[in-house]
């Protein structure tokens, strides 16, 4: 089931079963008290099924959570596509995927009734993780946005004037937990998916030494406003490696080799960069975003994840809030011009409004290339005055 069809089903079909599930629970709500939550052996699950920008946000928390229980075994909650997020943290003791469509969530319901000791729920408006984590644990969190909030025990309004991973953050803190972060958690990377990664790079013209910066130029199937036109992109890379002398790796899925493609076509200087869409994994992502000296990306899950490991990163905002979703971390940038219909995108209320431009959203033409010029310029020239601290891959040479 896409993601479409998956909102649709839910906005309708959840909503609509919601009340049911909240007297059923009833019959089966019991007492849970949790004495000493340093001695907590119980079983947590995390619901996130989507999203893998707002997963990668989630880490912070779930470490925070295992931190507070340390005895507890964690099992995050998703699907394939956003399996690797969680896959090799010390701190996640399982992960489990799930189909998104209704057979498979009924079956892993009626598999897990009251399974688990404790469920934080960090979808910010399905009904059908609201569902999941009131009847798969004695005690349920989650945001108190909607009639959801009848299914859980513990909610908290959801905050959409931070950043995303704070209004997480704060599921936890309704158990006792919480953690002082300055900058998302790293992805743990495997030497295989490396050395897959240095593969597909060399078999494209870049050495393993070579320092270049990732573009992601796409965004996810919702949304499209959020991008930012493909000739500034393209003006960009021929000006990084005019300036600087860096190639530029395009990222993506197989939906963006038609925009990479045509980005490579529009630049001036034709081998200053390539494109990699469709051809490395998420985990090669992480990999990819980590070795870049500057990542600049539209709003969406590569942003996230070149923020998360701890690469200077410029995100371009218009529909939605740099506030929210910015890449987090002191050495990281938002471009953003705030127009009266901004933000379109409110995930919280699962509203995502079409543009009337459907592609380039008018207020991501307001970001201009000497902007983004501008703030490479910046954090290259930190980077390089700075001795401890920094990264612009550890102070360009």
């Amino acid at each position: 089931m896409n993601i479409r069809l998956m909102r649709l089903t839910d906005k309708y079909i959840g909503a609509l079963i919601t009340p049911l599930c909240f007297f059923i629970r009833l019959l089966l709500k019991r007492k849970y008290i949790i004495a000493d939550h340093k001695e907590f052996s119980g079983r947590i699950l995390v619901v996130k099924l989507c999203a893998i920008g707002e997963a990668v946000n989630t880490l912070p928390a779930i470490k925070a959570l295992k931190k507070y229980f340390p005895k507890s075994y964690i099992t995050v909650l998703t699907t394939t596509n956003v399996s690797p997020v969680f896959s090799s943290l010390d701190y996640v003791d399982r992960v489990e995927t799930v189909k998104l469509n209704l057979k498979s969530l009924i079956f892993y319901i009626a598999k897990n009734v009251q399974a688990y000791d404790i469920s934080c729920d960090f979808e910010p408006y399905f009904y059908t993780s609201s569902i999941i984590s009131s009847f798969a644990a004695k005690i349920s969190c989650g945001y108190s946005n909607s009639v959801r909030r009848f299914l859980y025990d513990r909610k908290v309004k959801y905050n959409d004037r931070q950043h995303v991973s704070a209004t997480i953050m704060d599921i936890v803190r309704l158990l006792g937990a919480q953690i002082k972060y300055d900058t998302l958690l790293p992805l743990p990377v495997s030497s295989h998916d490396i050395g897959r990664l240095e593969k597909t790079l060399e078999k494209k013209g870049i050495k393993t030494y070579e320092k270049y910066i990732g573009i992601c130029a796409g965004c996810g199937e919702s949304a499209k406003q959020r991008m930012w036109p493909a000739e500034n992109f393209a003006e960009i890379a021929d000006w990084v490696f005019k300036e600087y002398g860096f190639k530029t790796i395009l990222t993506g899925t197989h939906n963006d080799k038609k925009l990479n493609n045509s980005i490579l076509e529009m630049m001036k200087i034709k081998n200053a960069a390539v494109s990699v869409a469709g051809e490395i994994s998420l985990s090669e992502l992480f990999e990819l975003a980590r070795r870049s000296v500057i990542f600049i990306s539209n709003d969406t899950g590569p942003m996230h994840i070149a923020a998360a490991q701890g690469t200077h990163t410029i995100g371009l905002f218009g529909p939605n809030l740099p506030v929210r979703f910015g890449p987090y971390g002191k050495w990281n940038e938002s471009v953003y011009h705030k127009k009266p219909c901004s933000p379109c995108i409110n995930v919280h209320l699962g509203k995502i409004l079409d543009c009337r431009e459907k592609v380039s959203g008018n207020c991501m033409k307001l970001i201009t290339t000497e902007e983004v010029k501008s703030v490479i310029k910046k954090m290259i020239e930190q980077a390089q005055s700075c001795k401890n601290g920094t990264n612009v891959r550890d102070t360009i040479t």
